[in-house]
Formats: C-alpha cells, sequence, structure tokens
C-alpha cells in the first residue's frame, strides 16, 4: 500500500515480530513476509527470524543487520532492532541505522 510505505520512509521505524517457530507474525515495513519464515534475510543472505529470537534470549536485546532487497532498489540499508521476548513471541522496534 503505498500510503503505508510514504509513511514509513517518512518515520523511517516499523514493528517486527516473530513467533516460537520463528515465523513471522507482524512486520510495519513489510506486511508481505507475514506468515514466512523463508523471506526475510539480510544482505548476506541469513534469515532474519532466527537472529532476532537470539538476540532475545536473556529477555531482551538489540540486533544490528544490513538489508539489500527489492523494496530498498537493491542498496544497502543499515537497521538497528531492539527486541523484547513476550511468552513465545519477540517483538520489538527496528529503525534505520546509520
Amino acid at each position: 500500500d503505498l500510503a503505508q510505505q510514504t509513511v514509513q520512509q517518512r518515520v523511517g521505524h516499523h514493528v517486527v515480530c516473530v513467533d516460537a517457530k520463528l515465523v513471522v507474525v507482524a512486520h510495519g515495513g513489510f506486511p508481505t513476509y507475514v506468515g514466512s519464515a523463508e523471506f526475510f534475510r539480510d544482505a548476506s543472505g541469513k534469515l532474519v527470524p532466527p537472529l532476532i529470537s537470539a538476540a532475545a534470549t536473556k529477555g531482551d536485546g538489540t540486533l544490528r543487520y544490513t538489508v539489500r532487497s527489492d523494496e530498498t532498489n537493491n542498496k544497502p540499508e543499515n537497521k538497528l532492532g531492539v527486541f523484547q521476548r513476550i511468552k513465545d513471541d519477540v517483538c520489538g522496534i527496528v529503525s534505520r541505522a546509520s
């Protein structure tokens, strides 16, 4: 949706959540990732949901990663996420990072 993309580009941050099976259950930046454990990858090809889950092994944590995809016109975009474990899910806010 164009309106959502415009808001996300201006604000620069969004919510991301993964469940216990490492399936994306919320992604405010790219809703097409919701329901998948395979599409959300960093610039090196690593799956991001396991990285998110690992970042919050002690209840909360941060994660820095870089994405490069069609959504970013194949340009690298650095991200910083702050995550919290909530029962079996891990949710957080992801922002552009320098």
